[in-house]
Order: structure tokens, then C-alpha cells, then sequence
């Protein structure tokens, strides 16, 4: 079952925990190889799942972490793009 867009925007204004379709970061360093691959799981798993999103800067309790999320707000999403096809061209294709 796919959930609508605005549904998910609707819980994720009022989340106060992760869900199937919420997830909470509380940092991501764009630097750091970890944090890209952690991201890439995330929205595998929710796109796999019907759909979702992930909250940046938000503690597990869904309070502002306090966290400057600007560095992210100024990735290139096609870098998060081309990951995701990596893994899934790997996972899916064998290649």
C-alpha cells in the first residue's frame, strides 16, 4: 500500500517517533563515507516500504537536534543519486 505524499508530510510535521515511514537524523556529515551509505540504506528501505522520508536535524524523540544541516541542504542530490544506482545496479543486476 502506497501512502500519499501529503498523508507522509502530514506525520512527519507531528512525529514524535520513527515509523515505516518517518525516519529521524540527527546529523549528516557530508564528508563522512558512513553517514552517505547510512543514507542510502534509509531510502532504499522506505522506497521499498511504499514510501517515506527522512528528517534531518530531528532527535530520536522528534525535538530539533540542533544540528546545522546546511552542508546537506547544499549536496548535490545527484551524488545521493548515483549511489543509490551503485547498490542498486550490485544488488539487483550483479554488476
Amino acid at each position: 500500500m502506497k501512502i500519499t505524499k501529503e498523508k507522509i508530510i502530514q506525520k512527519a510535521k507531528s512525529a514524535k517517533r520513527e515509523s515505516k515511514y518517518i525516519e529521524f537524523k540527527e546529523k549528516f556529515d557530508v564528508q563522512s563515507s558512513q553517514h552517505r551509505c547510512e543514507i542510502v540504506k534509509d531510502i532504499v528501505a522506505i522506497s521499498n516500504s511504499g514510501g517515506g522520508c527522512i528528517l534531518f536535524g530531528v532527535n530520536n524523540d522528534g525535538s530539533p537536534s540542533g544540528y546545522d544541516i546546511s552542508s546537506f541542504l547544499e549536496l548535490d542530490p545527484a551524488i545521493i543519486t548515483d549511489k543509490i544506482a551503485k547498490v542498486y545496479r550490485y544488488t539487483v543486476f550483479g554488476f
